[in-house]
Parts: structure tokens; sequence; C-alpha cells
């Protein structure tokens, strides 16, 4: 791994300088991304892209005490695993055959100097020029575990939102670091699409493999490209088939969430792009509490 560095490299703006356009997607994990649905579905296109480590971003926008270091490896063989950000490039295959670059930022959620951090991300992003900037998020809600996924598209831009059948950005109160890298790629002119998943909020504390499907669903939408789904299907319905028993399991549990579903039923449409909007909004509003 590369050594973190606060500032990129000779070397990262190299790399960088030879994508074509790459589009742009990031994920944070934290305050962001429940059950971590956004940074899997990014790892993913990682595993896919076969993306490379560029840029190693740490040390000064973590507090270790909040953000631990991680020990990994066998007795013989140790290592620390230090809280970082990192940008990688890659490239994929779209529907038409034609190479796409991408350039994948991720990390948990930074503990200070935002308005730093995210400062030097988008400078660097801005000499290569990319045609979009996707930020992937995760939320929990009312959310009955055995229906589709619902997913917000936010822009601020006109011809995103006509392009993709995004929403506009009305949300006023906290917001987490993807907001304010969002405000920072919107204020020097990039465009940008937030995408959220809605997770069921009675298993907020286990990987949630459906949610990071529908985001990587949506994001192909977005690519045009096939980003290898089978085995992930699969492990979205064992995922299911496992919580389906987990509630039948616990009557009291199993009440709650058959009158989720009947409240689903009773709220037609549910899922609209301006429901899911708004119980978005509701949702950062009390985690800002």
């Amino acid at each position: 791994m590369l050594p973190c560095m606060p500032s990129p490299d000779s070397s990262t703006a190299r790399s960088l300088r030879e994508m074509t356009e790459p589009v742009v997607l990031v994920a944070f994990g934290g305050w962001s991304d429940a059950g971590g649905s956004a940074t899997d579905a990014l790892e993913h296109i990682q595993d896919i892209s076969h993306a490379d480590l560029v840029w190693d971003m740490g040390g000064e926008y973590y507090d270790l005490q909040a953000t631990r270091p991680v020990i990994v490896g066998t007795e013989a063989s140790r290592e620390i695993i230090w809280p970082s950000t990192t940008v990688r490039t890659g490239r994929i295959t779209n529907s038409v055959g034609r190479d796409l670059d991408l350039v994948l930022i991720q990390g948990p959620e930074p503990n200070m100097r935002w308005e730093m951090f995210c400062s030097q991300l988008v400078s660097t992003l801005r000499s290569v020029h990319p045609p979009l900037v996707l930020v992937l998020g995760a939320m929990l809600s009312d959310q009955h575990h055995s229906l589709p996924v619902p997913i917000s598209r936010t822009s601020s831009s006109t011809h995103i939102r006509e392009r993709f059948g995004a929403t506009g950005q009305t949300y006023e109160g906290p917001t987490g670091i993807t907001g304010v890298f969002t405000h920072s790629c919107e204020r020097i002119g990039m465009d940008t699409m937030s995408l959220w998943a809605t997770l069921p909020h009675y298993v907020a504390n286990s990987p949630s493999p459906k949610a990071t499907l529908a985001l990587l669903q949506h994001i192909e939408m977005v690519l045009d490209a096939n980003l290898d789904l089978t085995e992930l299907e699969q492990q979205a319905r064992r995922w299911e088939t496992d919580v389906t028993e987990l509630v039948e399991s616990d009557a009291e549990l199993s009440e709650y969430v058959a009158s989720l579903l009947e409240d689903h039923q009773d709220q037609v449409p549910n899922g609209s792009g301006d429901a899911i909007a708004a119980e978005f909004e509701r949702y950062l509003r009390r985690r800002g509490t």
C-alpha cells in the first residue's frame, strides 16, 4: 500500500491525467452508510475494474481515538491498517464495448478538517474534467425487508436530473461528509448526483447485500455497463431469507414488521421519487439531532 499522503504527488497527478473523462464514484463509511451498503458497492466496482491505488489520504483528517486503526493478519504476520481515504483508478467496458475510466474514492468519514479534506480532493478531481461525480449513501427507514430497495436520486444539475430522472436537492439541515463533498464539487461547476439506498432499521447492525445490489443496479444504469452482479444477487436472496427467519422467530418483531408491510400497501404509490426524497430528508434530520 502507498504511504498516506496529505496531498497528491506527481505520480498521482500523472495517473489521473492519463484518464479520459472519468466518472467519479464516492462512498464514505459511517454516518451516511447504513449497513456498509455504499462502501460495499464501491468495493465491488474496485474489484471488477481492477482499480489501482494512486493516493492514500489519512493522517491529519482522522482522530485515532474515534476512528481506530485495525490489526489484521496471522500470528506470524501482523499488519496495522490505518484509517484513510483512498483514491483509485479503474476501467470497465460499457454496453457498446467502449472503455470507461473511473476514479473511485472511499474511506471512513473523516473526523476533522472537512473543508480542507474536500478542497484537496476536489482540486485534484478538477484536473480530469469528470462528466459526473456519483456520491453513494445509505439510510435507515421503516422499510420492509422483502420489498424492493428504494433508491433516491438527487442532483442540483438540471440536465443530470432530466437525463437520469433525479429530483432536485431541497434538503436543509445537518449533513455528513457526503453533503460537504457534494457541495464542494458543485461550487466549482462539477455535475453531481447522489444515490441513496433505504434499509430496514430493524436490521441496522448487519451488512445488507440487497441494498448494495440495488445501488449497483442503479450505477449500471448510469454507467451503461454490466457490473457482474450474479453472486451479489444470490447473496441478496439469502439475506432476505435469513431476515425473514429471524423476524418469524420473534413474535413481537414479527407483528411489527407485518405492520410495515400493511402500511406500505396502504400508501399508494409508495416509493415515488418525492416520497423517497422526503424520507431521506427526515432521516438526515434525525441523524443530526
